[in-house]
């Protein structure tokens, strides 16, 4: 029995997060979204599971995710180039300071490079795009 009450609450949490995809930011003029567990053991008290920020266009600016203690388990910043194209992956280390960044390139709209570095800013990897074009 409480498999079958656990799917269908675990598919709602999914349904919720997914819905708050850009366009749904963009069209109900959402700033930021909190999700929060209500623990029904400890008289429904609030939970924070995570924290999503948005820009005007839709984009997400910043995620915080964190554990049961309230102790943050991913924290990312992301920034944007004037066509949204996401430029820009910092991911925040508990100390505060980048512990990794990813940073893509662009032709227009179509991603040509991606390159990761470490928290000092050493590259670790890099990918480069070819495409080919219908005619």
């Amino acid at each position: 029995m409480k498999k079958i009450i656990f799917l269908p609450l675990f598919f709602g949490i999914i349904v919720t997060a997914n819905a708050q995809k850009k366009s749904t930011a963009k069209l109900q003029n959402i700033k930021s979204v909190t999700e929060y567990k209500l623990d029904l053991e400890k008289n429904g008290a609030k939970i924070k599971e995570s924290y999503i920020l948005f820009d005007s266009e839709g984009n997400t600016l910043e995620e915080i995710e964190y554990d049961a203690t309230g102790k943050t388990t991913l924290h990312m910043k992301y920034q944007y180039d004037s066509n949204n194209n996401k430029t820009k992956e910092i991911e925040i280390a508990s100390n505060g300071k980048p512990s990794k960044t990813t940073e893509y390139k662009y032709n227009g709209n179509v991603r040509t490079e991606k390159n990761v570095y470490d928290g000092s800013g050493k590259i670790k990897s890099k990918r480069v795009y070819q495409y080919e074009f219908l005619k």
